[in-house]
């Protein structure tokens, strides 16, 4: 039986399309971050106490430690393994737009 609702369809059209397009974007993203995190960065990050020097404290920019680095980007590949693991078109058959390269 199809669906008729028209609360079930604007739910389609205003959430489950528009957050498929913000997955396929972050999925794209996330992808980009990750490969560079692997092949340049996590050898220069040491996944303990040391301080990140980017000399942000004066602007009241939080001190970061290497160890904080290396827990969000495990986030992030937790993330990317979990979009990575849906089928395609989960994502790509409700996307209406093209993707945006900016």
């Amino acid at each position: 039986m199809d669906i008729t609702d028209a609360r079930a369809i604007k739910f389609v059209n205003e959430v489950v399309r528009p957050t498929a397009e913000k997955i396929r974007a972050l999925k794209i993203e996330l992808n980009s971050i990750n490969a560079k995190w692997s092949s340049e960065i996590l050898m220069l990050v040491s996944n303990d106490g040391s301080v990140i020097q980017d000399g942000r404290e004066a602007e009241g920019i939080s001190r970061l430690v290497g160890s904080d680095i290396n827990d969000l980007m495990y986030g992030v590949n937790s993330i990317v393994s979990t979009i990575n693991g849906l089928a395609p078109q989960t994502i790509e058959k409700p996307c209406v737009r093209p993707i945006q390269v900016i």
